[in-house]
């Protein structure tokens, strides 16, 4: 069962960054979640906000080919590995894991290699 509502919250979740629909893709963090990238951790809303704001605008733009190549769950663990290419840079890799409880993302990790077209 938990791996059905991970599964849910996931698709959700691409559903709303697809749309750059920001509030919607909040939603499914919980108020004190963690989101830990290379440069930084953030932590709850306010901070993550700050994080996709600059990516959805400077880094994974509305214009980008997006290919998801991995999904995979157990429970309320869930994992991805993408590419992406935008009009700037090329995401040679990408991976995300998410840590899922109470129907929110507690915990998310990211990593990315990006290759610059310029």
């Amino acid at each position: 069962m938990q791996k059905n509502l991970t599964e849910s919250i996931l698709k959700h979740h691409f559903e709303a960054f697809d749309r750059q629909d920001l509030p919607d893709l909040l939603s499914d963090y919980a108020e004190n979640a963690l989101l830990l990238v290379h440069e930084k951790c953030y932590q709850g809303h306010t901070e993550i906000s700050v994080f996709f704001k600059d990516f959805m605008q400077n880094q994974l733009v509305a214009e980008s080919d997006f290919e998801l190549q991995v999904m995979q769950v157990v429970d309320n663990l869930g994992y991805i590995v993408w590419r992406a290419t935008t009009p700037t840079q090329t995401f040679e890799m990408a991976t995300d894991t998410f840590v899922i409880q109470d129907g929110k993302i507690q915990q998310q990790t990211f990593a990315r290699l990006l290759t610059s077209k310029a």
